[in-house]
């Protein structure tokens, strides 16, 4: 148990990073770009008058290539394994726009170098709020962030020590299925910085969510990130974009190779981005749905839910999904046949899922009567059967979506091999 925690102490250490000062320097555009750490040499803050007077009050960074987590999942990249793959997608995101190859994701110093000798000098830093990001945005700049995956909640992917102390700060009832993992709220992953004597700044995505964020809007006070788990161009709003950024103590990277001004001055315009697709929606809603839930907001989740069924072009994953934990929510509110019912449409569409013979079980047990509890035990008896068949695993790992960690019977399920 004491390895467990040595190593992840170490790895969290090594994520360590210190601040660094903004200042601006000259671009094809015409303005100043926050030069961030792209030179040598201390610097002075501009005023925050004359930031504020130039940038507009909304900007759009065109040409950003999307990378997605199941585009990342199969992807080589450093502390595979251990680093969550949205924040090798987010890299890669940023390694392409500046017209590096993704190779260099297999060595985290390569990708990221700091300091003189890389692509760029490439230091995160940590933000006093949004308008931290505008300059670079507003100049064509995009910029690596790191969050929770939702405002209220975020995946505790995490075995041993670490794990078993969360269940210090979070009470933890049956609310979900337990297919994306416990969940805690974003004040428990804050207790349990303060009991475990750990930083929050976790700049290299290990345990939170790396996106890219690309433009802003103050007028309708949104952000828009290229999320590996909810797609590209993905508006977010400012307050609930803040609720999860400040999990990393609002931790930030922007890359500004050398020869920036040359490669700004050059690329061709960039053509609208793609709109999400409804999968894309669909993860949005099964995550959010799913946070809620797991803090005990019911009523909540059940709305994103239905909202992510009601999604017409949404495929066989997060259709079962969606209604698996619809399911879940409406026996949690004692609804049993309803949720009957919704488990049934579940098991119709992923037979191999042993979840919704768990919801089965426990609504079948609520009816009390003989043929009910005969049920009740078949579907007991099914659920346990699955979580010990390999061939069922390897059937819901196919069939499951991967924009975000999601559970077999007891750990996170492999990459799928299609």
């Amino acid at each position: 148990m004491g390895t467990w925690r040595a190593k992840i102490l170490a790895l969290l250490l090594l994520l360590a990073c210190s601040r660094a000062v903004p200042d601006q320097r000259k671009t094809a555009q015409g303005g100043s770009v926050p030069r961030g750490i792209a030179q040598e040499g201390s610097v002075q803050e501009e005023s925050a008058n004359e930031a504020s007077s130039s940038i507009p009050s909304k900007a759009l960074v065109l040409g950003v290539p999307y990378i997605s987590w199941r585009d990342a999942e199969g992807m080589r990249f450093d502390r595979k394994g251990l680093a969550n793959p949205s924040f090798a997608a987010s890299t890669g995101m940023i390694l392409r726009f500046w017209g590096q190859d993704l190779t260099l994701l297999e060595r985290s110093e390569k990708a990221l170098p700091r300091g003189s000798g890389g692509w760029a000098d490439i230091e995160p830093k940590t933000a006093r709020g949004l308008d931290d990001l505008k300059p670079f945005l507003s100049r064509g700049i995009p910029v690596l962030v790191s969050t929770a995956l939702t405002p209220v909640a975020h995946p505790l992917v995490w075995t041993g020590p670490f794990a078993r102390e969360m269940t210090i700060v979070n009470v933890k009832t049956r609310r979900t299925s337990g297919v994306l993992g416990d969940m805690p709220s974003i004040e428990d992953f804050r207790k349990l910085a303060e009991i475990s004597k750990l930083g929050l700044s976790l700049r290299q995505g290990m345990a939170f969510s790396g996106r890219v964020v690309i433009g802003y809007d103050d007028e309708r006070k949104i952000l828009v990130l290229h999320d590996p788990s909810f797609g590209p161009a993905w508006e977010v709003g400012y307050d609930d974009f803040d609720k999860m950024w400040l999990i990393s103590e609002r931790s930030y990277a922007a890359a500004i190779p050398p020869d920036a001004q040359k490669i700004l001055t050059n690329r061709p315009p960039g053509a609208p981005y793609t709109p999400r697709t409804d999968d894309q929606r669909a993860a949005a809603a099964l995550a959010f749905g799913y946070a809620y839930a797991s803090i005990g907001r019911g009523d909540e989740a059940a709305r994103q839910f239905r909202a992510g069924l009601a999604l017409p072009g949404i495929g066989k994953g997060y259709r079962h999904l969606l209604l698996v934990e619809l399911a879940r929510r409406l026996f949690a509110d004692g609804k049993g046949e309803e949720a009957i019912v919704e488990a049934q449409k579940a098991i119709e569409l992923l037979p191999e899922n042993f979840r919704p013979f768990h919801v089965l079980a426990e609504a079948y047990r609520e009816r009390s009567d003989l043929d009910s509890e005969v049920k009740a035990a078949q579907a007991k008896g099914t659920a346990r059967a699955l979580c010990s068949d390999s061939s069922a695993e390897r059937a819901i790992a196919r069939a499951f979506p991967r924009d975000m960690t999601v559970f077999g019977c007891t750990a996170p399920l492999p990459p799928s091999k299609d």
